[in-house]
């Protein structure tokens, strides 16, 4: 997952593999200029941009670690992921210090639905507080793809607006069902006392 400050796009480039490595580059939104920040010595596939510390905070492969650094890339602390509902495909910075994240775990079927060789795809949100480390809510979410992925899968948007939520998905990969289409999802959020 990649993150938009207001001026620059982060953007974590990691091998497609676990405890690998990835370069953290910076994009001028305007210019289009990349540079290359720093170099980590694992796969961090996602990253945000915490505007209250102004450090990075990324995701490792299946999100069981996450790492914050300054804009150098001096590695500031490490936290395990203090969940296990899903792993994180995508996060997205939240006002005051909090990451929304989306993603996916692949779950055995019964034995009458094929077992270990069938796999039910377990979609969710989680809201993590980057002050404490803490999984603040979290919920499924069981809306498929033409190809048949859970939403989640893959990228994710959303925004608010008062009350309203949009979220924007990119589940498919290009070679699947209807290649990457972008599907919507809309709510309105109620207040519970």
């Amino acid at each position: 997952g990649i993150d938009f400050d207001g001026t620059n796009v982060w953007v974590p480039v990691a091998q497609y593999r676990p405890n690998s490595s990835a370069i953290i580059y910076r994009v001028d939104a305007t210019t289009l200029d990349v540079q290359k920040q720093f170099e980590v010595k694992d796969h961090f596939g996602g990253i945000v941009m915490d505007k209250q510390t102004g450090h990075l905070v990324g995701n490792t492969w299946g999100s069981r670690r996450f790492a914050e650094w300054d804009l150098q890339g001096k590695e500031l602390s490490t936290w395990d992921n203090p969940d296990f509902f899903i792993d994180y495909q995508d996060c997205q910075y939240v006002p005051n210090s909090k990451m929304l994240c989306d993603g996916i775990t692949n779950l055995p079927q019964t034995p009458a639905a094929g077992g270990n060789a069938a796999t039910y795809e377990l979609g969710g949100m989680a809201m993590i507080d980057l002050k404490s480390r803490n999984v603040v809510r979290e919920v499924p979410f069981q809306q498929w793809s033409t190809a048949g992925h859970v939403a989640t899968r893959n990228p994710f948007k959303m925004t608010a607006d008062g009350d309203h939520l949009t979220m924007k998905v990119a589940p498919d990969n290009g070679d699947e069902g209807n290649g990457t289409e972008i599907l919507t999802y809309e709510a309105t959020a109620s207040t519970t006392k």
